[in-house]
């Protein structure tokens, strides 16, 4: 996971979603992979997600379900 891109990616972002992406990189650095996906996943049905944040957004999910950190 691309901590670094996905901050940088959501560095503009309104509060709210400041609070959606930190409560998802806590769930991964925990390992449980499962629920950081659904986390993530929850992020990226976000309807104001720019294109950036949904790209960095998809990238991080596809490593995450390839088992990749």
């Amino acid at each position: 996971m691309d901590e670094e891109r996905l901050r940088k990616a959501f560095a503009d972002a309104p509060a709210a979603f400041h609070v959606f992406l930190e409560e998802a990189l806590g769930v991964a650095r925990t390992s449980n992979r499962a629920e950081a996906i659904e986390q993530f996943q929850k992020l990226l049905r976000h309807p104001q997600l720019t294109p950036g944040q949904q790209a960095a957004v998809e990238e991080t999910l596809a490593r995450l379900q390839r088992g990749q950190p």
